[in-house]
């Protein structure tokens, strides 16, 4: 899949792929200090990352290797 269209993806779209990606979105809001899966779930991959200011090739290469194992 193209970044773009990762990018597009809502949370909800990545999550349900995979239980490890959920956890790694758990982590990650845990860090942030809100629940992504709560507030976020609805919400495209890229207006996440704006709105947090996280780095996009990160998430995406990070899901990307949790998905492949």
């Amino acid at each position: 899949m193209e970044i773009k269209d990762i990018l597009n993806l809502t949370l909800l779209d990545i999550v349900s792929e995979n239980k490890s990606i959920e956890q790694y979105f758990r982590q990650l809001g845990e860090e942030l200090g809100v629940c992504l899966l709560c507030k976020e779930l609805f919400t495209p991959l890229e207006m996440i990352c704006k709105k947090y200011k996280l780095d996009c090739s990160y998430i995406i290469e990070t899901i990307r290797k949790i998905s492949s194992n």
